[in-house]
């Protein structure tokens, strides 16, 4: 099952009657034929969108005349230009996904529904299985309510989908299987895609390849102190003629800072880049090779065919890796602790799981 805060869960759960009474408020309505409206929820980050397009991808060759719209973070539009697949964007930050709103942000979840309520939806789709968003679904009026019910919310729901003990990656595994419960799964593997706009191909077919690094991670733990950094550093460089790019880090300005110090260094060409989110999936497109942490970064350019390779710390690839044809996973030490909340570091020797595996200078540097 996908991972979850235990004491969220343990609580949800215990609400399981109250959400199966609530359900009772919002009966089935199926419709005959083809969806007419179709309603997708994920209101997560960067990389959960990119995770995403599979599924979008799924609904919009299954269902092509329907009315297709994504709820979703403000983001989600930059990360989906040049896709065919959604109709209508709607824009939404969650508050239990992005902290430190206030009060405006739980007013925001009204004015969301009262815009939803304006309009029939035949179905609706729930990736996260959170209890909050199929609350939403349901109070959207929502006739065919399909997600999973981890969280107690399964009474909430038409479809609860149950997941299979083979599933693991917290979005490709889950995706596909609602794909498969509602039979329009056609591919072989669930793969991730962005696209360029033919103006911003047009820009990165004139920018020269590069290396890559991006050391920000939405979860400050995620990023490995600069003893790791150094190492990784000396490691890339070595043999190579460059160029290098840095991206800026709006998060943590000073990892930026700091790795771009020590490739010029190491005497390489080296500059740092700065731009919007668009301006990123434009920019990386012409990567080389991609070096970055467990990061929404890393799925995009996983998403648009770069070789990337992926450093994990603290959490666990098999669970949220990106998934392309050229990913590597450089994974760190297993330790008890590992998966941890990734907030704090309960380890004796504070971020342990980054040490990597004997050998793995070598074989990056090889690579």
């Amino acid at each position: 099952m996908k991972p979850f805060n235990r004491n969220k869960l343990a609580i949800a759960r215990l609400l399981g009657p109250l959400w199966s009474l609530l359900g009772l408020l919002f009966p089935c309505e199926p419709s005959s034929g083809e969806p007419r409206r179709i309603l997708v929820f994920d209101f997560h980050l960067i990389g959960d969108i990119v995770m995403l397009t599979p599924l979008l991808a799924a609904l919009r060759s299954a269902y092509p005349r329907a009315h297709i719209a994504l709820v979703a973070g403000p983001w989600a539009g930059e990360v989906l230009l040049g896709l065919p697949y959604v109709d209508e964007l709607v824009e939404f930050a969650a508050p239990w996904v992005k902290y430190g709103q206030g009060l405006g942000a739980w007013r925001n979840c009204g004015r969301l529904l009262l815009r939803l309520r304006q309009q029939s939806w035949y179905l609706g789709v729930e990736v996260r299985g959170d209890v909050r968003q199929i609350l939403l679904l349901a109070l959207a009026g929502v006739r065919r309510r399909v997600g999973y019910g981890f969280s107690g919310g399964g009474g909430l729901l038409t479809d609860a989908v149950a997941s299979g003990p083979e599933d693991r990656h917290i979005a490709a595994d889950y995706h596909r299987r609602l794909c498969e419960h509602l039979g329009i799964w056609r591919e072989r593997e669930y793969l991730p895609h962005l696209r360029l706009t033919p103006d911003e191909q047009i820009v990165a077919s004139v920018r020269e390849p590069f290396i890559g690094i991006h050391f920000g991670a939405s979860l400050a733990l995620r990023i490995p102190g600069e003893t790791m950094q150094d190492a990784f550093v000396s490691c890339v460089a070595t043999g190579s003629h460059g160029p290098f790019v840095v991206y800026h880090l709006r998060e943590a300005p000073h990892v930026s800072q700091h790795l771009l110090a020590k490739l010029g260094e190491c005497g390489v060409p080296v500059t740092l880049w700065e731009g919007s989110l668009r301006e990123f999936i434009c920019h990386v497109s012409r990567c080389r090779h991609f070096y970055a942490l467990d990061s929404g970064p890393a799925h995009i350019a996983a998403a648009l065919g770069v070789t990337v390779s992926v450093i994990y710390g603290p959490s666990l690839p098999e669970i949220t890796q990106p998934l392309g044809r050229s990913v590597r996973i450089i994974d760190g030490r297993v330790l008890p602790c590992r998966p941890c909340d990734q907030r704090r570091c309960r380890n004796e020797t504070f971020q342990q799981c980054f040490a990597p595996p004997q050998g793995w200078l070598e074989e990056e540097r090889e690579g």
